[in-house]
């Protein structure tokens, strides 16, 4: 009897469990210089490192950002918004402004998700979501 309680109960836990999704947020950088992506909780544009996070990407690479997602898990993990972030800038190596990314700013847009950015899925519960960064988000 014990044995057959046993098994019930692990049928029941693992039936009971949520598939986990889990997704990448890619940035590929398009353009012919080594960019520096900050991703920025309060903006402060006199002094760029604080409360920032940077991505270096050379160009033609692309990398996976891995804050963004930091709460996948079980349930729906999917790119919806990049609000946790004030402000993302664009710089080159030496740390020029190239391009501010606010939400709701007119135009190319990182923030905007549903139309800058590619989503496929390659297997089940996996998602890639895709920004390429152009020439046009520098100049």
């Amino acid at each position: 009897m014990r044995k057959t309680l046993l098994i019930i109960s692990l049928l029941f836990i693992f039936n009971s469990c949520d598939n986990s999704e889990s997704f990448d947020a890619i940035i590929t950088n398009c353009t012919a210089m080594d960019l520096k992506i900050h991703f920025v909780s309060n903006t402060v544009l006199s002094d760029l490192s604080s409360n920032t996070e940077v991505l270096s990407i050379k160009p033609g690479t692309s990398k996976i950002y891995e804050r963004i997602g930091a709460n996948e898990g079980i349930g729906l993990a999917r790119l919806t918004t990049l609000t946790e972030f004030d402000s993302i800038y664009l710089t080159n190596i030496s740390n020029k402004v190239l391009k501010i990314y606010k939400e709701g700013t007119i135009g190319r847009n990182i923030y905007n998700i549903d139309k800058y950015w590619t989503m496929n899925e390659p297997s089940k519960y996996y998602y890639k979501y895709t920004y390429e960064i152009m020439d046009e988000d520098i100049e």
